[in-house]
């Protein structure tokens, strides 16, 4: 118990440390150390959460959709607060940033422009001189893929801990499994989740509602999180339909996440409709 409290003041002290680094002298944020503030809290969140599922034995799937939206909240609690206390708005800030750096990056990019003539270079180029295009594809793509990224992160750790922690124990009386993840299913409401998220995002692009296409941007980047764990689930269970382990096994997996990441969203999102699981079921006990 002690150990615990004493990790958890550890953790608590890390995130005031980034939080900090987020506060000038005058007690104004500065955008760029705003930043380490919003890690610190991720941070803090995702560590404690994790530890409390494994140690509680609480389910797996919900943490993997309540801490996220924790994560979200303590995020609009802090851009909210910022936000009011400070002279400028969080995008007029960021704006500001972006105009303050845009010599220095221009003239980086242009450097290496003179060995490498590539149009990625040149596409670059031209959204850093377009600062509130910049400001636009940050709030709106960035968020959303930084809640993408955490939502997968919080699932391939929660995968090794309940492994770790089903490995370690010499019994195995563990409510939950890191099977459990492996056989992740969407329940039917999702799709109309991705619906209203699609028309936020849609609403706001149409009628340059920043707030709306950033939550609706960060809400599809969610649901399609959960649709690829559901996806790679699906996979897992067609490489072992096809018999498939060793290196070449992990060789296919590590190759599909990096280079297929959208198809076993894809997948997972037609696994709804069609179950393919059943179907290899079906197919390997001679039933199709």
């Amino acid at each position: 118990m002690h150990g615990r409290k004493r990790g958890y003041g550890i953790l608590s002290l890390i995130t005031i440390l980034f939080a900090s680094f987020g506060i000038q002298g005058s007690g104004q944020f500065l955008m760029v150390d705003l930043v380490f503030l919003l890690l610190g809290i991720t941070f803090l969140f995702s560590t404690i959460g994790l530890s409390e599922v494994v140690k509680n034995e609480l389910e797996p799937v919900k943490a993997l959709i309540v801490l996220p939206l924790g994560i979200l909240a303590m995020f609009g609690l802090v851009l909210l607060y910022v936000g009011a206390t400070n002279e400028l708005s969080i995008v007029e800030m960021l704006k500001a940033d972006m105009i303050k750096a845009q010599p220095e990056v221009i003239k980086f990019l242009e450097a290496i422009e003179v060995k490498d003539h590539s149009e990625d270079l040149f596409d670059a180029k031209a959204m850093i001189s377009d600062a509130p295009l910049m400001v636009k594809s940050m709030m709106t793509y960035g968020i959303g893929s930084f809640f993408d990224f955490i939502i997968i992160a919080l699932w391939m750790n929660l995968y090794f801990l309940l492994r770790t922690n089903r490995i370690s124990k010499t019994k195995n009386n563990s409510k939950f499994s890191e099977q459990g993840l492996l056989n992740l299913t969407m329940p039917e409401y999702v799709k109309y989740g991705l619906v209203v998220a699609f028309s936020f995002y849609a609403i706001g692009e149409y009628f340059e509602i920043q707030l709306s296409s950033t939550l609706g941007f960060i809400g599809l980047n969610i649901i399609a999180a959960f649709y690829f764990m559901q996806g790679f689930g699906v996979y897992l269970k067609f490489l072992d339909f096809a018999k498939l382990s060793g290196f070449m096994r992990t060789f296919l997996i590590v190759l599909t996440i990096f280079s297929a990441r959208a198809i076993l969203v894809i997948v997972g999102f037609v696994d709804e409709f069609i179950n393919f699981r059943k179907l290899m079921i079906k197919k390997d006990q001679g039933e199709l």
